[in-house]
């Protein structure tokens, strides 16, 4: 997680900073006005600084809404030490200090025209500031007057990268099916097969009654987390009258199934000990 508090006093361009630190971060940006009371932005409009009792809810609200993120630039003015350690205590925070002479400050509060703190709130502003004390290694001061874009491309580089997570969720299932084509091969115009004495020209001693009984296909689809395994197997049964009219098994032996056009084995089997019936 990264938590990044920009602050500062009003003017010295939290709101800028923190906006481009989320955009090169890709994390969201969070801007601490827009949680103060109605009753707040109407003190500060009127030029009457907040008090504690006016900023602890505010700073509350703010903390809880951290902790909701993982990735996350807030802009905070975050003036007093008490004010940072309750942010803190949402965890993995880090704080970027802006810090800029009055008489700037002021200068930029003049150019503002739609927001609601004037320039009259400068003074109270610098007067609750407490600058970041040494115990605070979590924060890093930055000179504003002084900060160029070369410099401020430098800071970036600084910046640890982001590590992606990336979530990847795959279907996980078994599918088994079993099907009777016959049907399905009669319709394709292939219905001779079926029919008795239409399969003697595929055989090389002729006999009649030859003729195909079923077509079934079996396929197999698992997918799980180790990967995914599809098989599928047609299997052609030939009545029982193709046989010869009689066959005499008396011993054991081997069988085996070939294709006779490519001489390809197709099964092979052994009959060990035959049953005279």
């Amino acid at each position: 997680p990264m938590r990044v508090v920009v602050m500062g006093v009003a003017g010295c361009g939290k709101s800028t900073v923190a906006r481009a630190l989320a955009a090169q971060l890709n994390a969201r940006f969070i801007e601490a006005d827009e949680f103060h009371l109605p009753s707040s932005i109407d003190k500060m409009s009127t030029g009457v600084a907040l008090d504690d009792h006016d900023r602890w809810p505010w700073l509350i609200a703010l903390r809880n809404e951290l902790r909701t993120e993982t990735y996350v630039v807030l802009a905070c003015s975050a003036l007093k030490v008490e004010y940072r350690d309750l942010l803190r205590s949402s965890g993995d925070v880090r704080f970027l200090f802006l810090d800029l002479a009055p008489e700037t400050a002021l200068e930029r509060i003049n150019q503002r025209t739609e927001h609601f703190m004037g320039a009259a709130m400068v003074d109270s502003q610098f007067a609750a500031l407490q600058r970041p004390i040494q115990l605070e290694t979590d924060v890093a001061t930055l000179i504003v007057d002084s900060l160029t874009p070369a410099r401020w491309q430098s800071l970036l580089a600084r910046l640890p990268a982001r590590a992606e997570t990336l979530l990847v969720q795959l279907p996980k299932f078994r599918l088994e099916s079993k099907r009777r084509l016959n049907d399905d091969l009669a319709a394709l115009g292939m219905p001779r097969p079926f029919a008795n004495a239409q399969l003697n020209p595929m055989f090389q001693t002729p006999a009649a009654n030859r003729a195909i009984s079923n077509v079934v296909q079996k396929v197999f689809v698992d997918v799980n987390e180790e990967g995914a395994e599809a098989a599928a197997a047609t299997a052609v049964q030939i009545v029982v009258t193709s046989l010869p009219p009689s066959l005499i098994v008396d011993r054991p032996f081997l069988f085996a199934i070939r294709e006779r056009l490519s001489g390809t084995i197709l099964f092979i089997g052994k009959v060990v000990r035959p049953t005279l019936h």
